[in-house]
């Protein structure tokens, strides 16, 4: 019966990845995977500025050949993103 509960984590998993064109932040597929604690949307855990460990990210990374990112939005804030090239959809999909 788990079998085929984490078939079905690992299809929803790549259904968020591909509905956000290959690239997600640890986030939005924390849900999903087995996290002992969550960040905040600042990043951390404290609201303090400590970083938050996103190991957590490792085995989809590993599953679905992704890699981080580190990027600077518009406001010069500095995130890591997690980017999955095979699950990338492209105009023609």
């Amino acid at each position: 019966p788990n079998s085929k509960l984490i078939a079905q984590r690992w299809q929803i998993i790549a259904g968020v990845i591909r509905e956000n064109g290959g690239v997600v932040t640890a986030e939005q597929i924390a849900p999903y995977l087995d996290v002992d604690r969550l960040p905040d949307d600042d990043g951390t855990a404290d609201g303090g500025g400590v970083n938050v460990d996103e190991g957590f990210v490792l085995p989809a990374l590993v599953r679905f050949g992704g890699v981080p990112e580190v990027v600077t939005d518009d406001s010069g804030r500095t995130r890591i993103v997690y980017t999955f090239p095979d699950l990338a959809v492209t105009a023609g999909e």
